[in-house]
């Protein structure tokens, strides 16, 4: 069924569902496109699903919907696949937590992949925003890529990158389904709890591309990304790099086999 389901994928996020559901009901969309909101509550030990509910219910969805539902399995890419076998559209908006998408995000997703059929994802560009009186530190910009910030890349068909963050891509509900399954399910679980695993987002990417599909990147998408304190920590910033070279050990799997049949990032040029 054409329309948009924004799957947004919860742990422990009582605090910061506020601003992001805010930003949601912000949003301007054609009054003929369906679109819901779906929370996946992965275990919270906190009132993430209360904090749900409550703003959820402040706001006039006009043709909107809305649900909160749980995904007992740890695991980022568990709380995704929940959310995509709840959605009722055909196009699904992961959007984190912390993410708050601008007001003609959502449409303008929706209207590239109507007249993009080759395309399985498309995904924008984000800047960060800290907590008040917080500065980025110096070595931010060096590493704000891992932290889903800035540009992903020329602006245009990104297929040979092979992947698009998972904060803030729009994807065709069919082809998740057709890579993503009881048959061929995620080897990542990506974030789970307090661990920084990570790569989920990737895996799906280099998924879609290895059946056919492509991958396209615009900053003309574009939504703040909202990071904590406790997350520009050296300490943190060292975990999450630890979190991305675990995750190497499955993805080179999928971009060698891309290297082969002539796809794949350039820097792979250079394995042997």
């Amino acid at each position: 069924m054409k329309g948009v389901s924004v799957v947004i994928c919860c742990y422990n996020s009582a605090a910061r569902l506020p601003e992001t559901i805010r930003h949601l009901a912000l949003q301007e969309l054609s009054a003929d496109i369906p679109w819901e909101i779906i929370i996946v509550n992965n275990g919270s030990t906190d009132n993430t699903k209360d904090a749900a509910t409550r703003e959820l219910a402040r706001y006039d969805w006009k043709q909107a919907r809305y649900k909160v539902v749980d995904e007992t399995k740890a695991g980022l890419s568990h709380a995704r696949e929940k959310g995509v076998e709840e959605a009722a559209y055909s196009y699904v908006v992961l959007c984190d937590d912390d993410n708050w998408l601008d007001a003609g995000y959502i449409q303008a997703g929706y209207d590239f992949l109507e007249r993009s059929p080759a395309y399985a994802a498309i995904g924008g560009r984000s800047e960060a925003v800290f907590d008040p009186g917080v500065l980025a530190p110096d070595w931010f910009e060096e590493y704000q890529m891992g932290y889903a910030v800035g540009p992903q890349g020329e602006e245009g068909d990104i297929t040979a990158r092979g992947y698009l963050w998972g904060a803030g891509i729009i994807f065709r509900k069919f082809a998740y389904r057709s890579v993503i399954n009881s048959a061929f399910p995620s080897l990542l679980t990506d974030r789970k709890g307090q661990e920084l695993s990570a790569g989920g987002d990737s895996e799906m990417c280099l998924r879609f591309v290895i059946v056919g599909y492509r991958l396209y990147y615009t900053g003309k998408l574009k939504f703040s990304h909202f990071i904590t304190s406790n997350r520009l920590t050296l300490s943190y910033r060292e975990k999450l790099w630890a979190g991305f070279l675990e995750s190497g050990t499955v993805l080179d799997k999928y971009y060698f086999y891309l290297k082969a049949i002539g796809l794949g990032h350039p820097a792979l040029n250079d394995l042997k």
